[in-house]
């Protein structure tokens, strides 16, 4: 899981956001990740343009909601 976590890191880094043609990461978290870590955060923030940071907001904060957490985007903003 390290080296997958890592191989990713490095896609992520070092792919222009031009060349993924209008893609975008997307990941699935469960209530710990939104608990626990700073990995769902991590992904709204590291969007490169203000429209895919607020849709990545968006998808992300209903992904909290049915795993249990309604707080995401108050602890995004804080």
């Amino acid at each position: 899981m390290r080296c997958f976590t890592r191989c990713l890191e490095a896609a992520k880094q070092n792919i222009a956001p031009a060349d993924m043609n209008g893609l975008e990461w997307r990941f699935s978290y469960c209530l710990s990740d939104f608990t626990e870590t700073e990995e769902p955060y991590r992904e709204v923030f590291g969007q490169p343009t203000a429209f895919l940071k607020q849709r990545a907001l968006e998808r992300i904060s209903i992904e909290a909601a049915r795993c249990g957490f309604r707080g995401f985007k108050k602890m995004y903003q804080a």
